[in-house]
């Protein structure tokens, strides 16, 4: 092969190599920007996720607690029900704390739902407020901000409340504030989907479980729990 048919093989091969590269490295670059990290220990004050205001779901005495960061909106937050209560029923050593987080941008109308929450946990109705706002995730789904507010008071009434009181508790500067104040604490701890959940032992650093199926499979593991 003479000189010229040699460089022009390589400047050849080097292309191809190139044009390879150009087309799996976005593919392998976006794989691993979406890898989701496995379970662990992560340096966060254990008193920035939990909260005197919160009401526990459980024995407030437990001594194990699990912190989910959730969306009215969110699917997986919806499914991740049956497991959460799963875990709780076998581990009466566990208490379960909620925290709403909204993650997606299309989640337009989760600052009313959050707002509602607060309004609800004033008038004692926090956890039953969290069971009927998932219930109807479905039907809000493309609901707009009036058919939403008027959902949440048809829940408010439902559960018996004080509907002045609670219209008035859900738009005041308190409840604005919680919400506000829910979305920088997840993004300063690095929430960027939910549900996520922390695990917090009695000593030690909170466990960050990423998805449902780690929540699942990480409590299931009787050495975690030491």
């Amino acid at each position: 092969m003479k000189s010229g048919e040699v460089k022009l093989f390589i400047g050849i091969l080097i292309i191809a190599v190139l044009m390879v590269g150009i087309t799996i490295l976005p593919t392998y670059m976006a794989k691993k920007r979406d890898a989701i990290p496995p379970p662990g220990e992560v340096d966060i004050n254990r008193q920035l996720l939990l909260s005197s205001e919160l009401p526990a779901k459980g024995n407030p005495a437990a001594p194990y607690t699990l912190v989910e960061f959730g969306d009215f909106l969110c699917p997986a937050c919806k499914a991740s029900i049956p497991e959460v209560d799963g875990i709780q029923k076998k581990r009466p050593e566990l208490k379960v704390i909620f925290r709403h987080f909204k993650a997606s941008r299309t989640h337009v109308n989760s600052y009313l739902l959050s707002q509602a929450l607060d309004a609800g946990r004033r008038q004692g109705k926090f956890w039953p407020m969290i069971d009927r706002l998932f219930s109807i995730q479905d039907e809000m789904e493309n609901m707009s901000a009036g058919e939403v507010n008027n959902a949440v008071m048809k829940i408010a009434s439902e559960l018996k409340m004080n509907i002045i009181r609670f219209k008035s508790d859900m738009t005041d500067k308190a409840a604005v504030k919680g919400y506000e104040d829910q979305q920088k604490l997840g993004d300063k701890i690095g929430i960027t989907s939910t549900p996520t959940f922390f695990f917090i032992k009695p000593q030690g650093k909170p466990i960050m479980l990423h998805t449902r199926a780690q929540l699942t499979a990480y409590l299931g593991d009787e050495k975690n729990w030491k």
